[in-house]
Formats: C-alpha cells, structure tokens, sequence
C-alpha cells in the first residue's frame, strides 16, 4: 500500500508541500476516527505535519493551528 500511495501522490507532504523524507503515510482520518486503511484515505506527508496532527482531522488540525 505504502508505495501505490507514493506513486499516486509523489513524495511532497499533501500538507504543507513540502518534499518528505522519510516519507510518512498519514490516514487522513485516523483510525481512532473511524478512517480505514483504503486508499483513499492514506496520503504522503511530512514527518512534522504527521506527528504534529496525531490524531484529529486535517480540519481540527487546520483550526487548531490558527489558534
């Protein structure tokens, strides 16, 4: 799965754009949201947006950022 979702998206984080590496695979909603492991929610990203949204929605991640 990790290398169809780095083919599909590039090796650019999916949230700030910046060229990840290691190239982290984000679910979009986390598991413990209720996201699954389809592609469709998998997504490249940064280590730093990866670890910083944890757990929250990329729109709680956004809102929580502009606080």
């Amino acid at each position: 799965m990790r290398f169809i979702v780095i083919d599909r998206d590039g090796c650019s984080c999916a949230y700030c754009g910046n060229i990840a590496d290691p190239v982290h695979i984000d679910h979009i909603i986390p598991l413990s949201r209720g996201g699954t492991n389809h592609l469709s929610n998998l997504t490249v990203s940064c280590s730093s947006c990866n670890l910083e949204k944890a757990a929250l929605t990329p729109d709680e991640w956004r809102a929580k950022a502009c606080l």
